[in-house]
């Protein structure tokens, strides 16, 4: 990571995502850490980025920052997706257990891969205008490979071992980040009860379970809200192409 210094003093930091790269087939960087964000940070930004050969700057900040958010337009931002960061304690949710959930074989992968494209149709990629579908769809595939090589996914299998869907959460200290919860398309109806086995799968692992939404994905939107979550705080996610 690069440090963004103004004054001698550190206002952020700009990181290389080179994760973002290989998928997008452009050079990705994103500004993270930033104390606050002005007019003044925003070029030192861009001088950065210039000597990097960016093809794309991106920036995740609170959506109630209306200086900040002049301040990105006015230095060529656009505004891509709007999310809000849910919290669940989970000693709190009150759900039933329709679904076990083992760890994938390596038959099963390709079927997941395959869900995590198809089905993700919400993320600050696919939500940029100026990215192709097929470029936002492929960071998920990558993404999903690497989760299943790091055995950080489960899965649901019915009667007849078909994949109903899958799950990747993350420990954080005594609390837990949901990630991905992805369903197989022949039981998208079961979604809600398909999220009540997640967060009853997690329960046992105590503390509380963090996770975010697209604003755009008012399918889960209504799954958080019903399954008893609040809402942390509420972000955009803004872009500059160079």
């Amino acid at each position: 990571m690069f440090p963004i210094k103004m004054a001698g003093e550190a206002r952020g930091f700009l990181r290389e995502n080179t994760w973002d790269d290989r998928a997008l087939d452009i050079k990705v960087t994103e500004v993270v850490e930033a104390t606050t964000i002005d007019a003044a940070f925003l070029r030192e930004i861009d001088e950065r980025n210039h000597s990097l050969g960016t093809k794309l700057c991106c920036c995740r900040w609170d959506a109630d920052d209306v200086d900040a958010k002049r301040a990105f337009f006015e230095a060529g931002y656009q505004l891509v997706e709007s999310s809000v960061d849910f919290e669940l304690p989970l000693r709190r949710f009150k759900g039933r257990k329709a679904f076990d959930f083992v760890a994938p074989q390596k038959e099963h992968h390709d079927t997941l891969v395959q869900i995590a494209t198809e089905q993700f149709q919400f993320s600050r990629f696919h939500e940029d205008p100026k990215i192709p579908r097929e470029k936002a769809a492929r960071r998920y595939a990558y993404w999903m490979r690497d989760l299943l090589a790091q055995d950080k996914c489960r899965i649901a299998l019915d009667k007849h071992d078909k994949i109903v869907g899958f799950f990747v959460a993350t420990q954080e200290g005594e609390n837990q980040r949901s990630l991905l919860v992805g369903l197989h398309p022949d039981f998208a109806r079961m979604g809600s009860f398909f999220y009540s086995s997640v967060f009853e799968s997690l329960k046992p692992k105590g503390g509380k379970v963090f996770g975010r939404v697209s604003t755009a994905n008012i399918p889960a939107m209504k799954i958080h809200i019903q399954a008893g979550f609040t809402i942390r705080e509420s972000s955009f996610d803004y872009h500059k192409h160079y």
